[in-house]
């Protein structure tokens, strides 16, 4: 798999394309951009993100492993990550997993066994992986490592191609506390300005700390710890019981007491001199205890300051669809 954004994506095809063709090889490469922003998002399923160059590799090429590996060398750390596969390392965009080509089943010699795209088994169990040697190993940040850790996920929420959304545990706290844990993506639903989805959170990790020095802290979750690093940036925030009032709508449950209490925050963070920028009912959550809060900051600021860079690719796709390469 070869992943790119709509920043590089004609740059990253012109220079691998012309080596599958010298090599004879199969692909499929997604030619829109307005498809690739989509499959980057995870529209298509979490599991489709950044496959947006596949390569069937039919028995190990060396050859044109190292040929690629030099042709992509001037896209170190710019494209996204492909989840359940594994990285040729180098911060290249190149990632591989062993996969059927005609049908849903994996055969090695007498046996065979399902081909599951979404399992975090990308060679299968009992096979030699053949690639290894081709690898480098990754590169680990010993602060993010910590920071997982000590708030160490149990169950995914949401994966989209701009960050994860994690129940998590707060094991430094002195009572049993679950947390939400927000992951920003690297190089993750990319938009044209380069921001990322670690942009998206770091974003978030700021306007809370604005929530805080204008006295608002009670409107939205507790920030129980954050982390901005290079190419990471995570949130641990206080996990609310309730819903959101878009699944009270969805079970005639929303009131118009609800909405009332909705407008009354909103009034009350644009007395402040902030503002949300996505104050649908969705972020809104009804707690158990009756409360009510806001959540969700990606596109939330300071009145004054620049707009953030998110766009709503989906209301308001480019006037033209190029298409990447003919």
């Amino acid at each position: 798999y070869v992943p790119f954004t709509p920043c590089n994506a004609g740059a990253v095809l012109s220079a691998a394309l012309p080596l599958i063709h010298a090599h004879g090889l199969h692909c499929k490469y997604i030619r829109s951009v307005l498809l690739l922003r989509k499959l980057n998002a995870g529209m298509f399923g979490y599991e489709q993100i950044g496959k947006n160059l596949v390569v069937y590799l039919p028995r190990v090429n060396s050859r044109f492993l190292g040929a690629l590996k030099a042709g992509l060398s001037g896209f170190r750390d710019q494209c996204p990550a492909v989840p359940f596969a594994l990285a040729f390392g180098d911060d290249l965009p190149l990632y591989y997993r062993y996969g059927a080509y005609r049908d849903g089943f994996l055969r090695f010699g007498s046996s065979e066994q399902p081909d599951d795209r979404a399992s975090a088994r990308a060679v299968p169990k009992n096979v030699r992986n053949r690639l290894a040697r081709f690898t480098s190993p990754a590169r680990e940040d010993l602060e993010v490592t910590r920071f997982l850790l000590r708030f160490p996920a149990h169950q995914a929420l949401v994966q989209q191609g701009k960050c994860g959304v994690f129940r998590a545990l707060n094991l430094e706290s002195d009572a049993f506390q679950e947390v939400i844990l927000k992951v920003g993506y690297h190089r993750g639903q990319m938009q044209p300005d380069g921001s990322d989805g670690c942009t998206f959170i770091r974003r978030e990790i700021e306007f809370y700390k604005l929530l805080a020095s204008r006295g608002l802290s009670r409107v939205a979750p507790a920030l129980v710890d954050s982390l901005d690093r290079p190419r990471k940036a995570l949130l641990a925030l206080e996990l609310i019981p309730g819903d959101s009032l878009l699944l009270h709508k969805l079970a005639n449950r929303l009131t118009v007491e609800h909405l009332e209490r909705c407008w009354e925050i909103i009034a009350k963070i644009h007395s402040a001199g902030l503002y949300l920028g996505d104050a649908k009912i969705a972020n809104f959550l009804a707690t158990d205890a009756g409360d009510l809060r806001v959540r969700d900051f990606e596109a939330a600021g300071a009145m004054g300051d620049p707009p953030p860079p998110i766009r709503t690719f989906l209301l308001n796709p480019e006037p033209l669809d190029p298409v990447l390469a003919d």
